[in-house]
């Protein structure tokens, strides 16, 4: 877990250099048992632990992920933005799907994997078959909706490849797993991911997170006994909020969203790639309630996977999802939750610093403004 890209091999080869034996290759594959084995044993007590504390109720862990985010003090005034958090897709996890090459030159021949009933992931990842469900052509599938007009096509929607269709569309025949779609919250903390199968960066992963979320946090406050409306609105940070206003209205997932006050926002790196009233509209600079957040977390989070991406690429499925999950179970608990403290302390004084030369700025914009600067 301290090194995402070391895989097993170079750490049973290391083992038995400490050791003065020669490396076999069945080491490996003992080890790798074996490790599947902890792996399921620590689940198992964890498990327990949890259903003695209570915490064992659906979505618990993605409802109480981030003790800032999530925790509320009684009497605490609300804000204007009660939760934020972050969407993006990556296109570095990529799985491999082991096939045989055929006589006649062609690349891909029979399918050569053995057939493997775990799943692996546990709650971190969303099942395949909902994420489905979100795709376009499902949408019929859904009980009690109706669909609705379509709006006008966003005029900076052209500049983004992975909102045009005819490209995410289109089957990857090599990759099994194109990558992962992945949600956080501002401070850092898992949600959920998705498997992108077979597909690029479509808006079916978008909404089947936005839904899985959404009707969790719903379902908490009718079991607590809440209010079903929440007075704050949910902002989402994706770097094509404006394209998928739209699609988010006109999609089974339209009533919840209205619920739930769903807000999306453009994270600020990704900007300046939309126009002027776009950003006014979405850019979380001109968001109240956004404070000095960019929404901008998934890169950094993700940045020691993607270094072992070769890695992940030959993995068995199960194996795949079992080992980005205890990466993000252990990036959670022992490196975000650590530097939770730090993070707030230093996000107040930028705040606080900023607030500071706020009077001074001003002064120095009216005067270049009075003077044609």
């Amino acid at each position: 877990m301290r090194c995402p890209r070391l895989g097993i091999q170079p750490f049973i080869r290391a083992l038995c250099d400490l050791q003065g034996v020669r490396f076999k290759n069945n080491l490996s594959v003992q080890f790798s048992s074996a490790y599947d084995l902890y792996v399921r044993l620590t689940e198992t007590v964890r498990q327990k632990v949890l259903k003695a504390l209570g915490r064992s109720t659906p979505n618990w862990r993605m409802l109480n992920a981030c003790p800032p985010c999530q925790y509320e003090v009684e009497g605490e005034a609300p804000q204007p933005i009660r939760f934020m958090a972050a969407a993006d897709g990556n296109n570095s996890l990529k799985r491999v799907e082991q096939r045989e090459r055929m006589e006649d030159g062609r690349f891909l021949g029979a399918l050569r994997e053995r057939l493997d009933t775990r799943t692996g992931g546990g709650d971190y990842f969303l099942q395949p078959e909902k994420v489905d469900l979100w795709d376009e052509p499902n949408w019929g599938k859904w009980v009690d909706w109706t669909p609705a007009e379509k709006g006008s096509k966003p005029s900076c929607a052209d500049r983004w490849s992975n909102m045009n269709e005819s490209k995410t569309a289109r089957l990857f025949a090599f990759f099994d797993v194109n990558s992962i779609f992945a949600g956080f919250c501002c401070h850092s903390f898992v949600l959920a991911f998705a498997d992108m199968i077979k597909t690029g960066e479509q808006s079916k992963y978008l909404l089947a997170l936005l839904h899985h979320f959404m009707a969790a946090c719903q379902e908490d406050r009718r079991r607590r006994g809440l209010p079903e409306v929440p007075i704050s609105s949910l902002a989402i940070g994706y770097d094509i909020a404006c394209g998928m206003v739209d699609k988010i209205a006109c999609s089974p997932l339209s009533q919840l969203a209205r619920d739930e006050k769903l807000q999306m926002l453009i994270g600020l790196l990704h900007g300046y790639a939309h126009n002027r009233l776009c950003q006014l509209s979405f850019l979380m600079l001109y968001i109240y309630g956004a404070g000095i957040e960019d929404m901008e977390v998934l890169r950094t989070l993700l940045l020691p996977v993607q270094c072992s991406c070769l890695r992940y690429s030959y993995m068995s499925k199960f194996r795949r999802r079992q080992a980005i999950a205890c990466y993000a179970y252990h990036r959670d608990n022992f490196e975000t939750y650590a530097n939770l403290s730090k993070l707030i302390y230093s996000n107040y004084k930028q705040a606080l610093g900023i607030l500071n030369r706020a009077k001074d700025t001003a002064r120095t914009l009216r005067a270049c403004w009075a003077f044609g600067c």
